[in-house]
């Protein structure tokens, strides 16, 4: 939970907090909207990995690089000046240049920093990517069968009540655990739940 409007509430920003929350050997899989040099340095630092979409302010030229395959390599991306919502220090804990590899598949550039292909293919790269739909359609199923898709709550400090009340995290714990859900079958997870008392909170 957080604050919707003023400086620093995008969603880059909000997601810059919750980075320490991953682990050693993660996989942050997000569209373009998060591909900054940044965000993957201090993925880096805590040793998490990244497969994001091209940046679209950011050229790819599969001349360049070392590479690996048909629009398929490996490149040094360069430290940008500092942003001014950086401070100096965690700015001078960034490294000064990060090695990346960029894919052009299933229609898209993918940029992450699994960069042997022998170890992932460009195919399992994509596979990957895919996923992510998944997860998006899975919080589709959470919010509209349970009724989550828009907050009756007016601050932050009875947020948290609200969603703590709901069926919905009652139900999570079943809906995460299938093997292959689908989205009828995560529906039908959820729909039981709906007769659970719900409560709003203070």
């Amino acid at each position: 939970m957080g604050p919707y409007a003023g400086k620093q509430t995008g969603e880059a920003a909000l997601l810059w907090t919750l980075l320490e929350n991953f682990k050693p050997g993660d996989m942050m899989i997000v569209d373009r909207l998060y591909t900054s040099y940044f965000m993957i340095a201090r993925q880096g630092q805590l040793r998490a990995g990244v497969v994001m979409h091209q940046h679209q302010t950011r050229r790819t030229d599969f001349r360049r690089g070392r590479r690996l395959g048909t629009r398929d390599h490996v490149v040094q991306w360069a430290r940008p000046a500092r942003p001014t919502w950086m401070d100096e220090a965690t700015y001078a804990g960034m490294l000064a240049t990060l090695t990346m590899r960029e894919v052009r598949a299933g229609g898209w550039t993918l940029v992450t920093s699994l960069v042997d292909a022998k170890s992932v293919s460009k195919i399992e790269l994509v596979d990957l990517h895919h996923s992510r739909w998944q997860v998006e359609l899975d919080f589709r199923s959470i919010k509209d069968v349970m009724q989550m898709d828009e907050l009756r709550c007016k601050t932050a400090a009875t947020g948290p009540s609200e969603w703590q009340n709901s069926p919905c995290i009652t139900c999570s714990a079943g809906f995460v655990s299938q093997d292959s859900p689908t989205n009828s079958s995560d529906e039908a997870c959820f729909k039981p739940m709906l007769a659970a008392p719900r409560s709003s909170g203070p």
